[in-house]
């Protein structure tokens, strides 16, 4: 028989100050052009919105944005590439938004 040990109230610290929020993952925002990540492609997951692309980084797993200009050049990446994505600007393409432009280097292999 399975019995489940029943949490009390008094057992279950409310107060704010020693709770933490958790966010299962990261998403890199670059502000200003030349920002940079670098980390190891470890996941590409498909979504309602095409290719999602996450780094393995020395702050855990980000997510890079979902920008067209950016899923492009990550095509040619695989899993276990070292990758460095620069932001190099916005470019006014004549509609609302303007296209976010990066450059994506894969790290050479050592020979």
């Amino acid at each position: 028989m399975n019995k489940q040990k029943k949490i009390s109230e008094e057992n279950v610290e409310v107060k704010d100050d020693v709770w933490e929020t958790l966010s299962s993952t990261k998403y890199w925002d670059p502000e200003r052009e030349g920002d940079q990540i670098v980390g190891e492609l470890c996941d590409v997951q498909d979504g309602k919105f095409g290719k999602s692309y996450y780094l393995k980084t020395s702050e855990g797993v980000v997510g890079l944005p979902s920008h067209k200009a950016l899923i492009g050049q990550l095509r040619e990446a695989e899993l276990g590439d070292v990758l460095r994505v620069t932001y190099k600007g916005d470019k006014d393409v004549g509609k609302g938004n303007p296209l976010k432009l990066y450059e994506v280097a894969r790290k050479k292999e050592e020979r």
